[in-house]
């Protein structure tokens, strides 16, 4: 069951990008969680020309680019806010 809904969803992305990834190849990052994964998914990445890269299990938090990046910093300010907002609201 997993490897039709990892092939169903990389024809959905590849249909979606397909404008924006017509002179080169294009990336997929994916989390390495086993229902993401399948063999129908990596054959139609390699014939759409789309590179896979899979985090390994548990560590898409840690490795990836927007939450080190982007939306670590939101989250500390986000946090530091909300306890000074419930310190003075009690």
């Amino acid at each position: 069951m997993a490897e039709l809904l990892g092939e169903a969803w990389i024809k959905k992305f590849d249909a979606a990008t397909a404008s924006v990834a017509s002179d080169g190849p294009c990336l997929l990052h994916i989390d390495g969680h086993c229902s993401h994964v399948s063999i129908p998914l990596l054959e139609y990445a390699v014939a759409a020309n789309t590179i896979v890269f899979g985090y390994p299990p548990h560590t898409t938090h840690l490795l990836q680019g927007l939450d080190v990046v982007l939306f670590s910093p939101f989250k500390q300010a986000f946090a530091k806010h909300a306890a000074e907002h419930l310190s003075v609201t009690g």
